[in-house]
């Protein structure tokens, strides 16, 4: 798939111009789950699109679906000389609804946005509202650890809160799985060592 027209030097000249007029956007958004700083998608097209207009840049979204039948959202970067550059990102919300649907849209938006437009916002470590659930899966301990891990727990249920703050959790089920074996050994020794 082209992702690109045949010449891109009038589109990159302009860009380039661009970018030197533009600020850095403020992170004043929070994700409340990683409790981590983002700058909102209208932020960053606030900051960038009087620069991009006034040197005949713009910005277009297509969604698409890949031929294994993914959601794909292609970001079009296009200059009023007819030339462009583009990019291609999956949207794979993990539950099937129409709000994890949008979520993943506006972040594959986002994140399109930002690459193409070279709009800066310091260090973005937003996990993105449309991961949360994917990143739950995937990094914190599994149903048979938190079992594992409550049973050892009951052995001295007031080590629980203690556990809870010191890892800065609401809930075990929050443990990362790269955290599970070195919190669970600790939590053994302790109760082998009360006994």
């Amino acid at each position: 798939m082209q992702l690109e027209s045949e010449f891109v030097n009038e589109l990159y000249t302009a860009l380039a111009k661009a970018q030197s007029e533009m600020c850095v956007v403020d992170q004043t958004s929070t994700n409340p789950f990683f409790k981590s700083k983002y700058a909102k998608l209208d932020q960053l097209v606030k900051i960038s699109r009087p620069q991009l207009s006034k040197y005949g840049l713009s910005v277009l979204y297509k969604p698409l679906l890949l031929d294994d039948g993914t959601p794909a959202l292609k970001t079009i970067l296009a200059h009023s000389s007819g030339q462009w550059t583009a990019g291609i990102v999956k949207v794979e919300p993990l539950k099937k609804d129409h709000q994890a649907f949008g979520s993943a849209l506006t972040y594959a938006q986002r994140q399109s946005y930002k690459c193409l437009t070279g709009v800066v916002c310091g260090e973005d470590d937003d996990g993105e509202a449309a991961m949360v659930s994917h990143r739950a899966e995937e990094e914190f301990i599994s149903d048979s650890q938190l079992k594992l891990l409550t049973s050892e727990l009951e052995k001295c249920p007031h080590n629980l809160p203690i556990l809870l703050k010191d890892k800065n959790l609401k809930s075990l089920s929050e443990l990362p799985k790269n955290e599970f074996w070195p919190t669970f050994n600790r939590v053994k020794e302790y109760n082998i060592k009360k006994t």
